[in-house]
């Protein structure tokens, strides 16, 4: 059914945390980089259980949904 909003929470997950992802600008991840050159992949380490998921709560209707996640990379201080 169009228009229908699934139930559940966007989150980060890592060994370490879970961080529930809402409109306000959270850190994922960081990197300090050595050269101009350098590269990172910010995703090397997910799995099944980690990185970017999706948690539903018992009031989630079963279907296919679809969404938009806009990320923002920052040349940032430390």
């Amino acid at each position: 059914k169009q228009g229908v909003r699934v139930r559940g929470n966007l989150i980060y997950k890592n060994q370490d945390s879970r961080v529930v992802i809402n409109n306000s600008d959270t850190v994922i991840d960081s990197h300090k980089s050595n050269s101009n050159s350098d590269s990172y992949n910010v995703v090397s380490n997910w799995g099944d259980d980690s990185g970017l998921l999706f948690e539903t709560n018992a009031g989630a209707i079963p279907g296919t949904y679809k969404g938009i996640i806009v990320w923002t990379l920052s040349d940032a201080p430390e």
